[in-house]
């Protein structure tokens, strides 16, 4: 699960910039996306984490990070898909 969490959020942060109008938007998605990744990777650490070992807890945490981006990621690949076939009139 952590890898494929972690590969949308790269995904997503490097995707994000192409598809939106400015530089600006681009940057604040990449900050909120960051931010509500990090507040829910510790949140959900504080939640089922406290008896894991270590390893277990960044392994949480990462996934939960990631988790925030999947969506983002499915809108900018329906996005592309979209740009990339044109409706047929």
């Amino acid at each position: 699960m952590v890898t494929i969490t972690l590969a949308a959020a790269i995904y997503t942060q490097i995707r994000l910039r192409s598809l939106t109008a400015s530089r600006n938007q681009a940057w604040v998605g990449r900050m909120v996306l960051a931010g509500v990744g990090l507040g829910f990777g510790w949140t959900t650490l504080a939640r089922i984490g406290d008896a894991m070992s270590p390893t277990m807890q960044t392994l949480i945490f990462l996934s939960a990070f990631g988790l925030v981006h999947v969506p983002a990621a499915i809108i900018l690949l329906l996005k592309i898909w979209q740009r990339s076939n044109p409706p047929v009139r």
